[in-house]
């Protein structure tokens, strides 16, 4: 597990990227219409509402923020759900259509960095769904998100994994997330202890829910470095063969077992 960052180009070359380029690129599913398909806002709104309420006894998030809200599909069902929602994007032909589009006022077009400084107001939950690998400044956003946050509030994060298995397995080349300048920043969970110890933050929760098929040619899979035993069981592995697993047989055996009755109950 590890952490690496690709050198970005300036803040003016990657806004008219995503201003120009990036819309371009991936027009297939990056359109207002996509942004607020019911079935995907409404899965990722229930995932937020109920991973808040689990740390604050039941009770849902009054008030939220989105880094990278695009067209504020999201947003959107968020404040249907009840909750007084807001939301930025760097890209300002997005936030204009879901303005003229959607009718979304909750959303506006500013820099992450500097969106923690127009929103003036406190929230509950700041999220980010697969946006912050963008983002040449995540590890400042993050950690000035605080002054944004409730004493008792929740920051959620989504991005792509580093240590993704089929990628280890068949190259790195072979992960789609591996594309330049769009994704800055490749993070493992086994990062995350870290990053929270940067930033300030207390890690409460982290999964990895990528769930992969193995190709048919493909009899076993063994995890292949000390640390990612758990990481591996999580996606169904076989063996673990490692340096430690030969300094230390027995324990490693246990940790092994352990590793792999935990997977049982599912990513977490």
């Amino acid at each position: 597990s590890g952490y690496a960052f690709f050198t970005p180009p300036s803040d003016e070359t990657l806004t008219e990227y995503y201003e120009n380029t990036y819309s371009s690129t991936t027009s297939g599913y990056h359109t207002a219409e996509k942004d607020y398909e019911p079935a995907k806002n409404g899965y990722h709104a229930g995932r937020l509402i109920e991973f808040y309420r689990r740390f604050h006894d039941g009770v849902a998030p009054k008030t939220s923020f989105e880094f990278g809200c695009a067209y504020g599909g999201l947003v959107a069902e968020m404040a249907k759900r009840g909750v007084d929602a807001r939301g930025s994007d760097i890209n300002s032909t997005a936030i204009q259509q879901g303005l003229q589009l959607k009718d979304n006022t909750r959303i506006f077009a500013a820099p992450n960095i500097e969106s923690v400084a127009k929103e003036k107001r406190k929230v509950d939950l700041i999220y980010s769904m697969h946006a912050l690998e963008h983002d040449p400044h995540c590890f400042e956003v993050i950690e000035k998100s605080k002054d944004l946050l409730n004493d008792e509030g929740l920051l959620f994060v989504s991005v792509p994994n580093a240590m993704y298995i089929r990628a280890l397995l068949q190259g790195f080349q072979t992960n789609s997330w591996a594309i330049y300048p769009d994704h800055l920043h490749m993070s493992s969970p086994g990062y995350i202890p870290a990053l929270c110890k940067r930033t300030g933050y207390v890690p409460l929760h982290w999964d990895t829910n990528i769930i992969f098929q193995v190709e048919p040619e493909v009899s076993g899979l063994f995890a292949g470095l000390d640390d990612m035993v758990v990481e591996t069981t999580l996606m169904g592995g076989d063996g673990w063969i490692a340096g430690l697993v030969n300094a230390l047989p027995e324990e490693s055996v246990r940790v092994f077992e352990l590793a792999r009755d935990d997977a049982g109950d599912g990513p977490h």
